[in-house]
């Protein structure tokens, strides 16, 4: 990025975990067969956005201060791929998600190797019905479909197959300019920093939910930074371009009428709506969308593929019918969206900026923890100028208190609930005591915190 990019939302974001039974179960029944659909669906996914992922087995030649430069995947046959296993990947995520299934790769407590030292963190363990699977009697839906390993206990083979996608013969890489691309740094999660990870942005909390990242289109090729280019950055020599096509398919096997209609809805999204898939995707790349060529896919229920005449297929405006019934949680469609990067500026925030800064629920910076449930914390505006020590004592401010003092402007009034915004801050609503019922429409008055929430929301107002 250069050095005048100065971005207000986080690139990602999370999902808050659904409270409530999980839907647990027993794996599929084979005997069933006769209730169960088997099948191939043809698919194609295209580029939104640039799009890598890395050949780590070819050597490459190195940046200029040794840094790794990687070319994209290749096949035996030489062909540029998107490995199925990341397309799988991809469409799980989004699909545990919806089926509100299990976080198999979620750690809630651990170390996090920063040089020469280990930075430890702790969250609240998961609930019973979010932890992750560890028995065949008791699946969340995603390991049901998707299969589950875990140690000597469980053994589960997945029943639905994606292979490699190849690039469309009439596509063709994007080669990269004076010879690769100098990507900005990417690093390791860092769970510790509890104001974005945590849902209530302290230590021993819940962990804030599902993380997906944005879509954006923050990706430009960095001006010429010499020696300054950092060891830890990498390069890489091509990219698919938006537009881009990979064909492949996936090999159904004895689904479920849910299974197959969700897993149909959560790969197809809605116009406007995209999956990420590949490396660098905080940067802007691996946006991408998938369709189902249903005219060359076949899927048949029961034994319908073995009859003499091949059976009858599923019939595609049928299924497609069902599946479009299937509900994504509406912040889950909010990470989704394609336009995200046309109503704000995304991108990671510098060092000197980042302490103890949170994210809302639109993934905008913040000071005083995540604010996935709405918050009354203050926006947080990125700067190139080394921070001040006032600056930097509020970057740090805790989340709003007791006894707190805020200069707002009243923004509307329903009830007794005032809308009110502080200065430089986002609107929060709350009950106001005393003297200030007769406030008219952008009045401005100090106010002192009377009570605050255990979500860390101001409930209440009075004068100071």
């Amino acid at each position: 990025m250069s050095g005048e990019f100065k971005p207000s939302v986080n690139p990602y974001n999370f999902v808050s975990l659904k409270n409530g039974e999980s839907k647990r179960g027993a794996p599929v029944l084979w005997h069933d067969l006769g209730e169960l659909y088997t099948g191939r669906l043809v698919c194609t996914l295209e580029a939104k956005s640039p799009l890598f992922t890395a050949d780590q087995r070819t050597p490459a030649p190195n940046g200029a201060g040794g840094q790794k430069v990687f070319r994209f995947l290749r096949n035996g046959a030489d062909k540029p791929i998107i490995q199925g296993a990341s397309i799988r990947g991809m469409v799980r995520s989004v699909f545990e998600a919806v089926t509100n299934s299990c976080l198999p790769l979620a750690a809630t407590e651990g170390g996090v190797k920063l040089g020469k030292r280990t930075r430890e963190f702790s969250f609240k363990p998961l609930g019973e019905e979010h932890m992750r699977c560890r028995g065949p009697e008791s699946l969340c839906p995603a390991c049901r479909l998707f299969g589950a390993i875990e140690g000597e206990t469980l053994h589960l083979r997945g029943r639905v197959v994606f292979t490699d996608a190849v690039l469309d013969q009439g596509c063709s890489l994007q080669e990269a300019y004076k010879a690769y691309i100098r990507l900005a740094e990417l690093s390791a999660p860092k769970p510790y920093h509890y104001a974005i990870y945590s849902g209530n942005g302290l230590c021993n909390g819940s962990i804030a939910g599902r993380k997906f990242y944005y879509h954006h289109e923050g990706f430009e090729e960095p001006e010429d930074v010499g020696d300054r280019w950092s060891k830890r950055a990498c390069g890489i020599e091509e990219y698919a371009p938006s537009g881009a096509r990979f064909d492949f398919d996936v090999l159904l096997n004895g689904l479920t009428d849910e299974e197959l209609k969700t897993l149909v809805r959560v790969m197809v999204l809605e116009e406007g709506l995209g999956h990420k898939v590949g490396m660098a995707r905080p940067l802007g790349f691996g946006s991408c969308s998938i369709t189902i060529k249903w005219d060359e896919s076949r899927v048949h229920r029961g034994g319908e593929r073995y009859k003499k005449d091949g059976g009858e297929s599923v019939k595609a405006d049928e299924l497609k019918k069902e599946a479009e019934a299937v509900t994504i949680p509406d912040e889950l469609m909010g990470l989704l969206r394609l336009d995200k990067h046309e109503h704000a500026e995304i991108g990671y925030l510098r060092y000197n900026n980042y302490k103890g800064v949170g994210i809302d629920k639109n993934g905008c910076y913040m000071r005083g923890g995540h604010g996935g449930s709405g918050g009354s914390s203050v926006r947080v505006e990125s700067s190139d100028k080394k921070s001040s020590k006032e600056d930097r004592r509020s970057a740090n401010k805790r989340p709003p208190r007791r006894g707190d003092k805020l200069m707002v402007t009243m923004m509307g009034k329903r009830g007794d609930i005032f809308t009110l915004k502080p200065d430089d801050a986002e609107c929060f609503s709350c009950r106001v005591s005393g003297g200030y019922i007769n406030w008219r429409d952008g009045e401005r008055h100090k106010v002192k915190v009377l009570e605050v929430g255990g979500d860390f929301r101001i409930k209440k107002v009075g004068p100071a």
